[in-house]
């Protein structure tokens, strides 16, 4: 008996003409029922595991905001690695934030070796950078001063400087996470451990442009991709609502289901 929400999903799995097979069908049950335990499912605007077969691994588990599915530009797809970009190759979401407040994720496969260049695994901004929804990390600029940085941001305008949530090491395989809770807090993640803060007032506006998986959206031009063949395990996209526990629970039971596949970071 699985869940309602995960019988939702194999419904339009296989509208999509996708395919699960029964161990995943389980690992997917298994993570949807321990996020529901854990108080953060219902958070979720969007959220893609990335698993099943390749038509299947488009279809996000939650797509209350976005597209029905993921846009493919050219990733390929394996279940035991997730969809792999990068380069040039990225997805279209098809979410345009407006709200104030909220959240992405990624989980990261491959750490990115350089740290000279700006590389953002979910991102979107407008055409002036003044509204900047991302994840980025390995920079020597665009917000940031030290290579090998890492910073987060939910609508802010990106220089040097700027009020951002930032740490240090590099882009590294990991559960990256960040969460802006209001206009004067926002909290970056690593692995469900909170590793860097905004608590700076900013102003926010919708950037008019969907978010970019592998790459950044920069004004309807995707650019700042990952490192060719890049692997991605899950992407996913809250309501900005989930405390400092959602965030640790959501990296162990995101965790668990990427053990269930052999994939685990």
């Amino acid at each position: 008996a699985l869940d309602t929400d995960v019988q939702s999903w194999l419904t339009r799995v296989a509208s999509a003409s996708g395919t699960v097979s029964a161990g995943t069908q389980s690992a997917v049950n298994t993570f949807v029922l321990a996020a529901k335990a854990n108080g953060y499912f219902s958070k979720f605007r969007r959220i893609n595991l990335f698993c099943g077969d390749a038509a299947a691994s488009l279809v996000p588990l939650v797509n209350t905001s976005g597209g029905t599915t993921d846009t493919n530009n050219s990733t390929t797809y394996a279940e035991a690695t997730g969809r792999v970009g990068g380069g040039t190759a990225y997805l279209d979401t098809g979410y345009t934030p407006t709200q104030a407040v909220g959240g992405h994720s990624v989980y990261l496969r491959t750490t990115q070796a350089s740290a000279a260049t700006v590389r953002i695994p979910v991102g979107v901004r407008n055409t002036d950078s003044s509204q900047v929804f991302r994840i980025a990390g390995n920079s020597n600029g665009e917000g940031v001063t030290t290579a090998g940085a890492v910073n987060a941001s939910w609508g802010n305008l990106i220089t040097v400087g700027t009020p951002q949530a930032n740490t240090t090491g590099g882009l590294v395989a990991a559960l990256w996470h960040y969460i802006r809770t209001s206009s004067t807090s926002g909290k970056l993640y690593k692995n469900g451990v909170e590793v860097g803060s905004m608590t700076s007032a900013i102003s926010h506006a919708s950037p008019g442009f969907a978010f970019y998986v592998f790459a950044n959206n920069g004004a309807g031009t995707a650019n700042a991709f990952l490192e060719a063949s890049s692997a991605i395990g899950a992407v996913a996209f809250d309501d900005g609502t989930m405390t400092g526990t959602h965030a640790a629970n959501y990296y162990t039971d995101v965790q668990a289901f990427q053990t269930a596949l052999s994939r685990q970071v």
